[in-house]
């Protein structure tokens, strides 16, 4: 057939790509929109050449019996955006394009949990587990939003740590106590990436005196199977040992009380970067009722504690964004290694500027989107700053995130450490004005807490 007729068929259907076929019915290839912009003009050819002269071939296809994921990844594999759908005899039924499978990511994530729910063992959920890369790859090159790519991330974990605990607790039996397992920080917000540690937590109801010691050791021991289980699939121990294999970090209620009375009544500026992540809590599974009532019990604390609120702004300044003078993205070397700068530092102060303004306002979502909306909601900032803050977040998140995706580091690990010579002329401009509303926010962070003092 000629490529104008094609272009014409292609045309009334309403389609992006079209199957071309031999007399017989055989599929010999398939011709794309893209493929009539690119390929026509660039070969000479004309509306009355064969369309087999600009046709892709042979096709990429996958089974109808295929997962979503498993088409995603087949799209990213192969660099195509469009794939065939074939039968049990051979024969294709259809094509699939990447934009209908963008519709179907959170899907994607829905199949790998329901894996992980049925694994038998730590070995099952790491099989799993190792597909994650090239999921997250996929979805961003589809345009998937960075939320929802951490989302997809965060639930694999989600559902990793309740199939850990209920695997340890057949073998340990039934708690003695009601108790919630903490996710903590990244984890927390639901903002995982592919390069965080473990950050997490166990808070278990109240004893009485003659079985408080018997609880802890079972909880102790549950925390350490999960956290063991963790970093064989693939999350490695927490340098600061925030986990809940940790005695410090698994405690009754009463106790995690008391930390947070402390933390807010005497924290200086220096130590709220390792208590930060103690504020993003969320219940991955349990009894989520007691991390209602500590969060209560923090509320109440906050609403007399402005010295908080000064002291943690003024750690919220710390951080510089890598601007030159002239606008240049200042990068550094360590060991002989190209200049990069860290991209998960970059996003840090949007973090902790939703987060400050979320302990301020009585704002319970953990979600540094959910907090900036909430936020604005409340009219406790304004809409220039929400759009500004929402903005950075979404493109440095994207950028980690791709970052991570399509690049490991020499040991097998992924990184945030990210070379700026490696960005587009785009990214990096895109990449400054980032960097200029991370600075904005910064002295919106000046303005309210340190220069005026907070109110309450």
């Amino acid at each position: 057939e000629p490529i104008g007729k094609a272009a014409e068929h292609m045309t009334r259907q309403g389609s992006s790509a079209l199957l071309v076929t031999s007399p017989s019915g055989t599929v010999l290839g398939i011709v794309t929109d893209r493929d009539f912009r690119e390929r026509v003009a660039a070969r000479g050819l004309s509306h009355t050449d064969p369309v087999c002269e600009i046709m892709s071939a042979p096709i990429v296809s996958v089974p109808d019996t295929a997962l979503v994921y498993e088409a995603i990844l087949a799209m990213r594999e192969k660099g195509k955006r469009h794939l065939a759908v074939k039968d049990a005899s051979g024969a294709v039924t259809g094509l699939v394009t990447n934009v209908e499978l963008l519709h179907f990511d959170r899907y994607s994530s829905i199949v790998m949990t329901r894996e992980i729910s049925r694994a038998r063992g730590v070995d099952e959920i790491e099989a799993i587990h190792e597909r994650l890369p090239r999921l997250v790859a996929a979805l961003l090159e589809s345009g998937t939003k960075p939320r929802n790519v951490t989302r997809v991330v965060t639930a694999t974990l989600d559902a990793t740590v309740e199939r850990l605990v209920a695997l340890a607790t057949e073998r340990l039996g039934p708690p003695p106590a009601p108790f919630v397992f903490v996710a903590l920080g990244s984890e927390g917000r639901e903002e995982k990436t592919l390069v965080s540690d473990q950050d997490n937590a166990i808070v278990y109801a109240d004893m009485e005196p003659d079985a408080r010691e018997s609880a802890a050791a079972y909880f102790l021991r549950l925390g350490a199977e999960v956290c063991d289980g963790l970093a064989k699939v693939g999350y490695p121990y927490c340098k600061g040992n925030v986990m809940a294999k940790t005695p410090q970090w698994c405690r009754p209620l009463s106790a995690w009380k008391e930390y947070f009375a402390k933390w807010i009544e005497s924290a200086q500026p220096q130590d709220f970067l390792e208590i930060n992540m103690f504020f993003d809590f969320r219940a991955v599974c349990g009894a989520g009722d007691l991390l209602s009532d500590l969060r209560d019990h923090i509320d109440k604390r906050l609403r007399m504690s402005v010295p908080f609120f000064v002291n943690y702004a003024q750690n919220a300044l710390l951080y510089k964004p890598p601007l030159g003078f002239f606008g240049g993205i200042l990068a550094e070397s360590v060991g002989g290694q190209p200049k990069t700068f860290n991209v998960k530092d970059a996003i840090r102060p949007i973090i902790v500027f939703a987060r400050l303004y979320a302990l301020q306002h009585g704002v319970r979502d953990t979600h540094t989107l959910d907090r900036l909306q909430r936020l604005l909601e409340k009219g406790a900032v304004k809409r220039a700053l929400h759009d500004e803050a929402a903005g950075a977040y979404n493109h440095l998140m994207h950028l980690r995130l791709r970052h991570q995706a399509l690049n490991v580091g020499s040991d097998g690990r992924f990184t945030n450490d990210i070379d700026p010579q490696s960005l587009t002329p785009i990214e990096t401009t895109v990449l400054r004005q980032a960097f200029h509303q991370v600075g904005n926010i910064q002295k919106q962070i000046q303005h309210d807490f340190v220069a005026t003092g907070p109110t309450m």
